[in-house]
């Protein structure tokens, strides 16, 4: 009978929370928590527990109560991270979801892009993860074709210029690039490469791919600043290729140093320098908006 009687006391003690001891989410691991309008401090104490940030919904719902918080706690979605305190989750809750929005200027490279994502999100998703999760493009060929020509180089000229919004998302490096690269699909949607490509070679003799008219819209992009330029930039260009002049390009050059080009750069041979190499660049050298993919 005593033995029966420990049972159900240990039974309803732990059903209750008293002994029970929920698994917390180790630290460094993030949990989804969303927060419905009009929701309670004690449900959101029960999402937290849930979600393995606390031990028991007592402690956030005391420390709502000592703060007066409970009118403040906004709804959202929120990311929170094993360790998080519950001061920092309260503090979260009242601030809102935190806003990622971000905006790529026509032109960026990728290293620019990376620096622009990992401002934006705080370090969430650092520049260098970024350019990482980047740097191969036949990793996201099987989902996005048009990357096939790009091999193993990196995702240089397709990641589109745009403003993105990921506000409220558990963001990652692989997340976003693959919005950008759904954007870049949309946005050449409506051009014909196939025209484009036979124009080519008919006009000036020239066997271009789809990948070889991105990187040439790419250097259009940094060459011009108005799009009344981008035709006849791409005109001197395409000029320069039947001919078999080196495009003498500083923007290309550029690309390498990161920086303006002084006389002493053109002078060094690298694959992207255009005044000593014939030809296109190996890659792109920036996302290029839809004017320069049109001009090209």
């Amino acid at each position: 009978l005593l033995a029966l009687l420990a049972a159900i006391i240990w039974v309803a003690l732990s059903f209750t929370g008293v002994l029970s001891s929920p698994k917390l989410l180790p630290e460094g691991e993030t949990a989804e928590v969303t927060v419905v309008e009009g929701e309670t401090a004690q449900t959101i104490g029960a999402s937290l527990v849930s979600a393995g940030l606390i031990a028991n919904s007592s402690e956030f719902t005391d420390r709502v109560a000592q703060l007066d918080a409970a009118s403040q706690l906004r709804p959202g979605t929120y990311f929170f991270t094993g360790g998080d305190t519950v001061d920092e989750i309260i503090t979260a809750l009242m601030a809102g979801p935190q806003e990622m929005t971000f905006t790529v200027p026509e032109g960026s490279t990728l290293a620019q892009t990376a620096a622009i994502v990992d401002a934006a999100s705080g370090g969430a998703v650092s520049a260098d993860a970024f350019i990482a999760a980047a740097s191969d493009a036949s990793a996201y060929a099987v989902d996005f074709p048009f990357l096939a020509e790009a091999g193993s180089s990196s995702l240089e000229g397709f990641l589109f210029p745009k403003t993105y919004d990921f506000t409220g998302l558990d963001i990652t490096a692989d997340l976003i690039i693959r919005t950008m690269l759904d954007q870049y699909a949309i946005e050449v949607s409506g051009i014909d490469f196939d025209s484009a490509r036979s124009t080519l070679q008919d006009r000036y003799g020239i066997e271009f791919s789809n990948y070889d008219i991105i990187t040439m819209a790419s250097i259009i992009e940094r060459e011009t600043n108005t799009d009344e330029d981008r035709a006849t930039v791409a005109s001197v260009l395409y000029n320069r290729l039947e001919l078999g002049i080196p495009l003498q390009s500083d923007a290309t050059t550029e690309y390498v140093v990161g920086r303006e080009v002084y006389q002493s750069d053109l002078a060094e041979d690298n694959p992207y320098n255009s005044y000593l190499n014939g030809g296109l660049t190996p890659t792109p050298i920036c996302s290029p908006g839809i004017a320069s993919i049109n001009a090209a």
